[in-house]
């Protein structure tokens, strides 16, 4: 289950008055602790995601082996997939972030020359894939 939620017109899930909750089916709610302060670009605000269970393990195991679709994460994030030379992080990003970023890069939207090394990865993973490995990044906390 996941907080009831309304889009608003930036594309952003409100959580819906009065509260309540409703099935996740197999989809991330990422809801906003404060969409006024995020909206306004205030860096400091708490995202809360929801994930379908069993996503975040299977996304651990995703991320560890690398799937069908490549290499594991580390090896080019970093052991703690905190970012390694010129590689970002990516331990504790939003799961919205990083599912957009995998799709972007695997429908070519983002084509510089950096991701090269992902490319394939990206194209390997099913929206599936993509959606656990999103949640189970998001999870993670940077040390």
């Amino acid at each position: 289950m996941a907080p009831r939620t309304y889009p608003d017109k930036y594309g952003w899930l409100n959580t819906a008055p009065g509260g309540g909750t409703e099935p996740i089916g197999d989809r991330i709610v990422e809801v906003s602790e404060d969409l006024r302060r995020l909206m306004l670009g205030d860096d400091h605000v708490v995202l809360t995601d929801y994930a379908p269970p069993g996503a975040i393990d299977s996304g651990r195991r995703i991320a560890m082996t690398g799937g069908g679709a490549g290499m594991p994460c580390q090896s080019c994030h970093g052991e703690r997939l905190d970012g390694m030379g010129t590689v970002p992080p990516i331990a504790g990003r939003p799961a919205g972030y990083v599912a957009r970023t995998l799709w972007d890069i695997r429908t070519g939207a983002r084509a510089n020359p950096e991701i090269i090394p992902i490319k394939a990865v990206a194209r390997g993973l099913s929206a599936a894939e993509i959606r656990n490995v999103s949640a189970y990044l998001a999870s993670l906390q940077l040390q």
